[in-house]
């Protein structure tokens, strides 16, 4: 139990480095505290797979843009920047699956 709290805290840290444009982090931790159906974990997760999601497409357009920079179209060379950038957009990804599965499991207890 203290592991999934330490893990559901640092997915709700982790959500607010990666900008989501859905539920609030506020909105997000309110749904986590009072999680205690099915249904409400399985919202939550939910929520973890679209997060996910949105962290691969930034992951994809920044992989893009690093292409983009290798090309050499520009002076600059910000390849690696953009690689870096696409990995931990990916390491969020992870996480958030890792959430939504442990959510969408309590949903089915």
């Amino acid at each position: 139990m203290r592991l999934l709290r330490c893990l559901l805290i640092s997915a709700v840290l982790l959500g607010a480095t990666a900008g989501s444009s859905y539920a609030t982090d506020t909105d997000l931790a309110a749904q986590i505290a009072a999680a205690s159906t099915p249904e409400q974990h399985q919202a939550i997760a939910d929520e973890y797979r679209a997060m996910a999601e949105e962290s691969r497409e930034k992951a994809n357009k920044h992989r893009r843009m690093a292409e983009r920079y290798s090309e050499g179209k520009s002076v600059l060379s910000q390849a690696p920047h953009c690689n870096s950038i696409a990995d931990r957009y990916d390491a969020n990804a992870k996480e958030y699956e890792a959430m939504a599965e442990a959510h969408a499991a309590q949903a089915k207890k």
